[in-house]
């Protein structure tokens, strides 16, 4: 027969998505074509349109790594798009997920599709990172379960990174009915797939500086608006009512109080506003709407906390 057959697909492909990295994105990509693993696996690298020289550098990678495939953008889409298309396009039967600007340990790949390899019933596998250049660590706590789901992502919130993780190809979160969504969201649905094991060993850095998306203001609105979207999601897949509302709660408090010690008291209200679900705010929701229009004494709580910090 003439013709050649289709090669398989590699058993994991690695997503990284990068813009304006240029001081990162070398050591992100030399760690994981340094990977120790008895499979193939392929990297897919989206630069959303950098004005530095990140494309510069991943094109270098590109041509000295046949398994190093580039998506160069010819417009910035924007952090969360540029990610939800990243996804999309991976072909691997596992698909990994990292900034390009964080790096990973030269057994991550490995020691996370063994997990996938056996255990069927597990649907995300993610891993502690370290804070690059501190001694923090994510995703390492006592309180943190060996094997969780969405009762866990609930009442612990992201417990690990989204750089962290391995999902399956066969469960990947269909984009094109929903558009970017944050980590919280797609991990709330990969849950109704299946388990979240969290290894204990640290397999990786991630990196924590003023341009990070978590921290842009811009995103903001955008961010949290998708988190609303995941509780009402939780509700769908058939997580008890009181149980979501009552993290809803929780979490809302706890932006509300961001904005307050800003001194941003306009975003306080909003965020802290009771709309319709009294009967799930927790005890701290209550005392601060209460307060809420007390300009004077929101201000004395702004004062003592910059009091407490000298």
């Amino acid at each position: 027969m003439n013709g050649s057959s289709t090669p398989p697909p590699p058993k994991v492909t690695v997503c990284v998505v990068t813009y304006n990295q240029e001081e990162y994105v070398a050591q992100c990509l030399q760690s994981i074509v340094e990977q120790k693993t008895d499979f193939e696996f392929d990297v897919l690298v989206s630069d959303d349109y950098s004005t530095d020289n990140t494309r510069k550098i991943i094109k270098e990678f590109a041509s000295t790594y046949d398994f190093i495939k580039l998506i160069l953008r010819s417009e910035n889409i924007g952090a969360l798009a540029n990610f939800v298309d990243t996804h999309q396009r991976a072909t691997g039967c596992y698909i990994s997920h990292i900034d390009g600007d964080d790096f990973m340990y030269k057994h991550k790949l490995q020691k996370q599709s063994d997990i996938l390899d056996n255990m069927p019933s597990v649907a995300i596998v993610a891993h502690p990172v370290k804070v690059v250049g501190s001694s923090q660590i994510i995703g390492s706590s006592d309180n943190y379960p060996e094997i969780g789901g969405v009762h866990e992502l609930l009442t612990l919130g992201m417990y690990f990174t989204n750089g962290s993780t391995m999902y399956r190809l066969k469960d990947r979160f269909n984009y094109k009915n929903s558009g970017p969504t944050v980590d919280f969201y797609r991990f709330i649905e990969l849950s109704s797939c299946g388990d979240i094991f969290l290894l204990k060993d640290i397999l990786g850095e991630y990196r924590v500086h003023a341009e990070g998306i978590s921290k842009n203001s811009k995103y903001f609105r955008q961010i949290n608006d998708e988190y609303e979207r995941a509780y009402d999601r939780a509700i769908e897949l058939g997580t008890s009512k009181d149980k979501v509302e009552k993290a809803r709660s929780k979490r809302q408090v706890r932006v509300a109080i961001s904005f307050l010690l800003a001194s941003d008291f306009k975003n306080f209200r909003k965020e802290i506003s009771v709309k319709n679900k009294s009967d799930f705010l927790n005890l701290n929701h209550h005392i601060l709407n209460s307060i809420k229009n007390n300009t004077l004494l929101l201000k004395v709580i702004v004062s003592l906390h910059k009091l407490r910090k000298l």
